[in-house]
């Protein structure tokens, strides 16, 4: 009898303890989201007085330098925001889309060289939402065009005294992410292709209207066409 009174009595001790605890956890959860929404609170205050900087469409690249500083400031106040509440809560899913919509609003900013001095200074989960941002933004609005050079029949001797300018400019454009592809076709008649990846078709149009061959008669026409890619491991739209 003694030995059933003291297991229930401890079955009792052991079921207030995981209330106090469970309580405790309420508690710390509360003032977290309390702390959370606070951060959210003053967040929302600046945008609402700063309401310019608050959506996508602030152009730093055109704007003053006291413009440019006040939007720094602006992002940075987006950044600290984030960190407190990722802090607080490091998994809850609501909280991060949350931070990830906020982030998004500035991603072009937060992906340029402007912005590069600054990552020193924010918190590396912080920066891993950014980087997420940015690839996803990235996949969703870049596009594969064609850009195609109709040659004359004596193009591989017109092209000979070009040749070398023409391929240095390729692959600058190589190396800034643009041109994935190029070269010419082998049989009748001449032409070329080159595949660009773009926000817009400026991308190959650009490129055509300052290539070498173009600007010294290699290329009798050219034009430009969106290409949508569906299978493979580069297609930027995935079926």
């Amino acid at each position: 009898m003694a030995d059933w009174i003291t297991a229930v009595a401890s079955l009792g001790t052991f079921g207030v303890a995981l209330v106090a605890l469970w309580l405790a956890w309420r508690q710390i959860r509360a003032s977290h989201e309390i702390a959370a929404y606070d951060a959210y609170e003053q967040y929302h205050h600046f945008s609402l007085q700063y309401a310019e900087f608050g959506a996508s469409c602030f152009d730093f690249s055109a704007a003053n330098e006291t413009d440019r500083n006040r939007y720094r400031t602006f992002v940075m106040s987006v950044l600290l925001t984030a960190e407190r509440v990722l802090q607080l809560f490091p998994n809850e899913p609501a909280w991060r889309a949350a931070i990830e919509d906020d982030i998004a609003h500035h991603i072009r900013f937060l992906t340029s060289p402007e912005f590069q001095p600054l990552r020193a200074s924010v918190a590396d989960s912080v920066l891993g939402v950014i980087d997420e941002v940015a690839s996803r933004d990235q996949k969703r609005a870049m596009k594969h065009f064609c850009l195609f050079y109709e040659y004359p029949a004596d193009f591989r001797e017109r092209r000979a005294p070009f040749r070398g300018a023409h391929l240095e400019y390729a692959n600058a454009s190589v190396a800034r992410g643009e041109l994935q592809l190029g070269g010419a076709f082998t049989d009748d008649p001449p032409q070329g292709m080159l595949l660009f990846k773009g926000e817009t078709a400026a991308v190959a149009e650009n490129f055509a209207k300052s290539d070498p061959y173009v600007l010294n008669g290699v290329v009798q026409s050219w034009r430009v066409r969106e290409w949508t890619t569906v299978v493979g491991p580069s297609a930027l739209t995935k079926l």
